[in-house]
């Protein structure tokens, strides 16, 4: 068994400094029938930038990035 990123108590891989990122994006059709409605994800520092990427690519509009304590 490979051993991936180390969990957080979010649950998410964090990086080495042990930042993550609560990203809540609006408009993201791939995951909801209800275009209005958000998504918020928890996103280690070092995958924001593929996780940017991934969100646009997909049509999602990030509506907010905050650190998580």
């Amino acid at each position: 068994m490979r051993r991936s990123e180390p969990q957080t108590r979010l649950g998410v891989g964090a990086s080495d400094e042990g930042k993550v990122f609560r990203v809540e994006i609006t408009g993201y059709l791939n995951y909801s029938k209800y275009p209005k409605s958000n998504k918020v994800l928890y996103v280690p520092l070092a995958k924001l930038s593929e996780q940017f990427q991934r969100i646009h690519q997909e049509g999602g509009k990030i509506a907010s990035i905050t650190p998580t304590p």
